[in-house]
């Protein structure tokens, strides 16, 4: 039979975030490969996901409708679904992952900014993400990160195993030329994506401001919902 893989999809629900896209990318490449027929995904989430798929290659799994998408979900409705399932493997594509699941478990930790910086966030929020994504770290057969920056992390200030991290840096789907030419404009420089104090945008404010000294039409345009904690006043 096909080899049955468990996803976490609560990221593809609801306003997409950066890990919600970093999912759909997977799931719409890896259910469009050659050997695609060879195994299966199981999609848990609380609602419906609004994404479709080939025919054969998805089963969606609904859990928890009504609890919510956090913590408490994660480790009682979406833990004992998967649980119930014979899978092969379960994949976490967001830090964390249900405790106890028997199948081989794969993680993606992005980052440990919570770790290497708690200031950067409320304190309970900091303390969740820091008990569990250290579960999760130790609890996986196979740990995915985006850069080798993160995979020095893991190693230095989880304890994670290098034999079990591998590094695979985001990509982005290459897009077809519209067929016709671009009309002249100022240089811009764009930022789109929800603000956090470890995306360092003051320092890209001040970068910019150096590197464009010379180029008085250019502009810096910075797009997402202010999440910063501490506050800061980016304009």
């Amino acid at each position: 039979r096909p080899l049955l893989i468990g996803i976490d999809a609560r990221e593809l629900l609801g306003e997409a975030t950066g890990v919600g896209r970093y999912l759909a990318e997977l799931l719409a490449r890896w259910t469009a490969r050659p050997d695609a027929a060879g195994r299966r995904f199981v999609l848990y989430a609380p609602e419906a996901v609004p994404l479709s798929f080939p025919v054969g290659t998805v089963d969606v799994r609904l859990v928890g409708t009504g609890a919510g998408r956090g913590t408490w979900w994660e480790q009682t409705h979406l833990r004992r679904a998967a649980r119930r399932d014979p899978l092969d493997a379960f994949f976490a594509p967001a830090y964390t992952a249900p405790i106890g699941v028997p199948a081989p478990l794969a993680v993606t930790i992005h980052d440990i900014s919570f770790v290497a910086h708690p200031e950067w966030f409320r304190a309970r929020e900091g303390l969740r993400r820091r008990l569990l994504t250290r579960r999760a770290a130790h609890a996986a057969a196979v740990v995915f990160t985006d850069s080798r920056f993160s995979r020095s992390e893991l190693e230095t200030r989880l304890g994670v195993d290098p034999s079990r991290i591998v590094v695979i840096p985001p990509g982005v789907t290459n897009r077809k030329p519209r067929g016709h030419a671009l009309s002249p404009r100022e240089p811009v420089v764009l930022f789109v994506g929800s603000l956090f104090n470890r995306r360092r945008l003051p320092d890209l404010i001040a970068a910019f401001a150096r590197a464009t000294t010379d180029l008085p039409a250019a502009r810096l345009i910075i797009v997402g919902g202010d999440r910063t904690w501490p506050p800061q006043d980016l304009p």
